[in-house]
């Protein structure tokens, strides 16, 4: 079969302005679901949703659908660089999904939106940290490095397990 670098950039593009816009909508979607004490079955839907795109869309794109992944891969060093101009290319298709599936999700809902944080509000110097801003940005660069770390150690890796990655992956989603 092809591999990424056998793609030309406009389907690499298409590729991930798809995976985003699905992983995207599956996020949207989820947070209509009735809170849960754990949250389990939104986490494991979310987390299957980037599976399954990373298996569809990883043979011709790669499959980074998030800008810090594609950022992470860029800075990446090795024989298979990866260009700025592909990683702006790649980011721009990323937001474009992003924005499509919102779009979608507005409509599908009626125009149902959600409120962001905590309906509490937040305290910027409360404690535990997870109900603050604060708290809530440190623990997105935390699992934001995880994905990022997880995808070049199994998805840019020839010593990783070539039918493993896309599990490891989706459930880097489950572990933050």
């Amino acid at each position: 079969g092809k591999s990424p670098e056998d793609v030309d950039l406009t389907r690499k593009c298409a590729a991930e302005c798809l995976g985003t816009f699905f992983l995207v909508l599956t996020v949207g979607l989820n947070v209509l679901q009735p809170p849960s004490p754990t949250n389990a079955d939104a986490v494991f839907s979310i987390a299957s949703s980037l599976m399954c795109m990373v298996y569809a869309l990883g043979p011709v794109s790669g499959a980074h659908l998030n800008p810090a992944v594609t950022v992470a891969v860029a800075l990446r060093k090795g024989q298979d660089a990866f260009s700025r101009s592909d990683a702006a290319a790649y980011v721009g298709s990323q937001l474009a999904g992003a924005v499509l599936a919102g779009l979608v999700y507005f409509t599908a809902t009626l125009f149902h939106t959600f409120p962001l944080g905590n309906p509490d509000g937040f305290d910027v110097v409360a404690w535990p940290l997870s109900r603050s801003w604060f708290g809530v940005a440190i623990a997105e660069m935390i699992f934001t490095f995880l994905l990022c770390y997880v995808v070049l150690c199994t998805a840019t890796s020839d010593l990783a397990s070539p039918d493993m990655f896309g599990l490891a992956i989706g459930f880097s989603v489950v572990a933050g």
